[in-house]
């Protein structure tokens, strides 16, 4: 019968089934629930997620796995998550309470990869160095205005500096083997302002994400088609001190137009190129799609495969047709977006 020292008035003392140490009549299991503000959409996909429990003795425990890989990747109760990766992930939210009783409730996230749509599409892309063919009349220098997200500057064209093919990495396929950009290298006219360095950006592509300080302005990207695809300014950036590092790792590759299959080692990243408008000669060209960017990485060829085998090519843009020799290659550019 119950007494006045009862830990549980009304219930008898002794009945406690599961051995916690909580009377039966008093020992209130959890009961989590689990909602989300969003279950379906397109990389990089922010989520935020609630979980609560009405029942169980306080206090309560929460605890996440967004991924369901068995590993605790939150300990808030209502945290938010940010996925980066293609797939349909299940969320779940473990409630403990104090004497240790346990309840869970999952939601499945499903994450797509924007699905590629022209003309805001873009390829990878394989960089090579290049320079003018000995003989050839001295490239003239000009200057154009250029409108993107960091900036609105006029900048010196210099001279012409990478030639960019696209590609097919690891199988993945191309939609098209035919447009190529031209990287020129750019300058700021003397007297002007100096690019403002930019701290602490987060990037995500394929290799997974970065945070990238980006330190100024090196290139720009003029594209044979300029009807289909954007021009972009690229620049020099590095990874962000105290922030996780890019992982080395080898990429096959597959350049038709130069009829190359090979792998490379990627190093690390090097530039960051984004949409601009581009006004030369009382000509803009308009920015087709701005979510797409390019990250470029170092790439170094493997011991043991074949050197590049220089070779002279014509190509022809806004700026005019130009002979290039081709020396080496320098860079991978995947196509890349901005984190919140």
């Amino acid at each position: 019968m119950p007494d006045d020292t009862d830990v549980c008035p009304g219930f008898d003392d002794n009945l406690d089934a599961d051995n916690d140490g909580v009377p039966d009549g008093c020992d209130f299991v959890p009961s989590a629930v689990i909602t989300s503000d969003v279950t379906e959409g397109e990389i990089p996909f922010d989520v935020s997620f609630t979980c609560e429990s009405v029942t169980g003795n306080p206090p309560l425990v929460y605890s996440w796995d967004f991924d369901g890989d068995g590993t605790e990747d939150s300990a808030t109760q209502n945290p938010t998550h940010i996925y980066i990766d293609e797939g349909d992930f299940t969320a779940t939210c473990t409630v403990t309470d104090s004497d240790g009783d346990v309840d869970s409730a999952s939601l499945v996230i499903i994450v797509v990869d924007p699905t590629p749509t022209d003309p805001t599409s873009i390829e990878h892309y394989l960089s090579y160095k290049v320079k003018q063919p000995k003989g050839d009349d001295k490239f003239v220098k000009f200057t154009v205005f250029l409108d993107d997200k960091y900036e609105s500057a006029t900048y010196t064209v210099d001279k012409p500096d990478r030639l960019y093919n696209p590609i097919d990495k690891n199988e993945e396929g191309l939609t098209d083997d035919i447009s190529h950009y031209v990287g020129y290298k750019i300058k700021i006219p003397k007297g002007d302002d100096k690019f403002e360095h930019i701290k602490g950006v987060s990037v995500t592509d394929q290799f997974g994400q970065l945070t990238i300080d980006i330190k100024k302005p090196k290139l720009l990207l003029v594209p044979s088609d300029p009807v289909t695809v954007n021009h972009f300014k690229c620049y020099d950036i590095k990874e962000t001190k105290h922030t996780p590092k890019f992982e080395k790792l080898t990429i096959p590759v597959n350049d038709p137009n130069f009829e190359i299959i090979q792998e490379f080692e990627v190093k690390k990243p090097k530039h960051l190129c984004v949409p601009v408008h581009k006004t030369h000669d009382g000509i803009t060209t308009e920015i087709i799609g701005e979510e797409n960017n390019l990250t470029c990485y170092d790439v170094k060829k493997l011991k043991g495969d074949d050197k590049f085998e220089k070779r002279n090519v014509f190509t022809n843009n806004q700026f005019g047709p130009e002979e290039l020799k081709v020396e080496k290659q320098e860079e991978l550019c995947v196509p890349s977006k901005f984190l919140p």
